[in-house]
């Protein structure tokens, strides 16, 4: 028999079965109303009362499993209802006849009906329980035998109806189940062809339930080395990385997204950057179940952005900052001497008669002549905490954080005298080499003046150098008073 003839006959069968249930039962009901001699007054109520709530009830029922109104979920309500009214009805008519015989059906109906949403094979087995026990009730009472035929009949077709529900709604449940096992494993061969490294971390445990192949090109070790030991996945991490990737994790439990970069330690010991995608599933109830990732090695990507932003900030000609990381750093350190009320000075230096350099060696003579210059100043200007960039053309600036005027001065002189005493040949020099020109200014907190007034301050000082002779270091305090010193 094809599934297909199965199921036809299954329907025409629940359906057939809770129809006849439906018509039986308030027959039933109605018949046995002439067993009602037995009360009197008030219990005759009741047991009118009774008997139309369990006919109706029965038929609603019906109905509804007729009619697909009712999931497998209301239908074990339902289920359990009825057991509880049968329960009820016929503990108050043994209540008022004081006729012991109702005991066999109080118990075997709500048995019956359990046993059959546990099992479709025992569904036979109820019919008859349910058939015989009320064919001795009937007996009992003197009433025809055959009156238990309608009510053995829609008590087990009710059953077998709310079976149904429970038996598709299983079906349905291990299909799903099938389906989502043959996707997962259409997932996972997916996922071994992706160059990235796939990965799943099972929550509640801990631990990685699958690895592509992948991430042993990321990082040395197998994928079911990291399967069988979760550990290996935190001894690869730097340490300063661990923390954060914690915290991110446990902000995504909560229903935001992962999304970061980190370090990683390769087998071999190299140092590889990482960038983590994942997203958190949660189950039906929205518990965060498990979290599904992507890990991309972005090392080559993170060295050549590194190099980028050196490019960005380094004069390529001269090897020192730009005029962009001066004004940047200038401005940071401005505001670092006005929090900390201390002082701050500025160095300009000019290289003397630098176009007419230019005009008597070429331009490549020049800039060898700038790079010069320049290793003078880096190797003067020790400290780490300040600045040395090349201004434009032939011109240098030093920021000295924390430098009073004196040592400014100091500083300038050791630059002036190192590019003086290294004898750069320049014959359109009246000293017949390479000198320099500087200008210092020095401003301590509390100040009026602004950044743009501290560097015209400096380039004042640098003009009065190359007003007086050149090759020395003119000093301008922010009173505008002015000391000089030359070779």
């Amino acid at each position: 028999m094809t599934p297909r003839v199965r199921h036809q006959l299954d329907e025409w069968v629940r359906i057939s079965t809770i129809a006849l249930a439906s018509v039986l039962v308030p027959l039933y009901s109605l018949l046995t109303f002439r067993e009602l001699k037995l009360f009197s007054g008030t219990d005759l109520s009741i047991a009118i009362g009774l008997n139309l709530l369990c006919a109706s009830s029965f038929l609603v029922l019906g109905v509804l499993l007729v009619h697909r109104k009712l999931s497998a979920h209301w239908s074990n309500f339902a289920a359990l209802f009825l057991g509880l009214l049968a329960l009820t009805k016929n503990l108050s008519q043994i209540m008022i006849t004081q006729d012991i015989s109702y005991t066999t059906i109080t118990l075997l109906v709500p048995i019956c009906l359990a046993f059959v949403l546990l099992d479709r094979r025992l569904f036979t087995v109820a019919i008859c329980i349910t058939y015989f026990a009320w064919w001795f009730i009937a007996k009992e009472l003197t009433v025809t035998p055959w009156l238990a035929v309608p009510y053995a009949i829609p008590a087990a077709a009710i059953a077998y109806g709310i079976h149904l529900a429970n038996f598709k709604n299983r079906h349905l449940s291990a299909m799903l189940m099938i389906k989502l096992a043959e996707s997962e494993q259409h997932f996972r061969q997916l996922a071994e062809t992706v160059r990235e490294t796939f990965w799943e971390v099972d929550i509640k445990t801990s631990r990685f339930i699958f690895v592509n192949a992948a991430f042993e090109d990321l990082t040395g070790y197998k994928p079911d080395d990291l399967i069988r030991d979760p550990n290996i996945f935190w001894s690869i991490i730097e340490s300063e990385d661990k923390e954060r990737i914690k915290v991110v994790i446990k902000e995504a439990t909560q229903g935001s997204s992962i999304r970061m970069e980190h370090r990683l330690r390769h087998k071999d010991g190299t140092l590889k950057w990482i960038s983590l995608d994942a997203t958190v599933l949660f189950d039906e109830f929205g518990a965060p179940k498990r979290i599904v990732g992507l890990s991309y090695d972005i090392t080559q990507t993170k060295h050549l952005q590194t190099e980028l932003e050196r490019l960005s900030t380094i004069d390529p000609l001269t090897n020192t900052n730009n005029r962009r990381v001066f004004e940047q750093a200038l401005d940071r350190e401005w505001k670092r001497m006005i929090r900390l009320k201390s002082s701050i000075s500025l160095i300009m230096l000019d290289v003397d008669h630098f176009k007419a350099y230019n005009d008597a060696y070429g331009h490549p003579k020049g800039d060898h002549c700038l790079k010069l210059v320049a290793e003078h100043l880096i190797t003067v200007v020790r400290r780490d905490t300040d600045v040395v960039a090349r201004y434009g053309g032939e011109e240098f600036v030093v920021i000295l954080p924390n430098t009073d005027r004196d040592h400014a001065f100091l500083l300038a002189e050791k630059i002036r005298s190192s590019i003086d005493n290294a004898q750069i040949d320049h014959k359109g020099s009246s000293k017949g080499n390479v000198t320099a020109s500087l200008g210092v200014a020095t401003v301590t907190c509390p100040t009026q003046l602004s950044i743009d007034s501290f560097i015209e301050m400096a380039d004042q000082a640098l003009y009065k150098s190359k007003q007086n002779g050149r090759n020395m270091v003119s000093i301008a305090a922010e009173d505008t008073s002015e000391q000089s010193s030359s070779s």
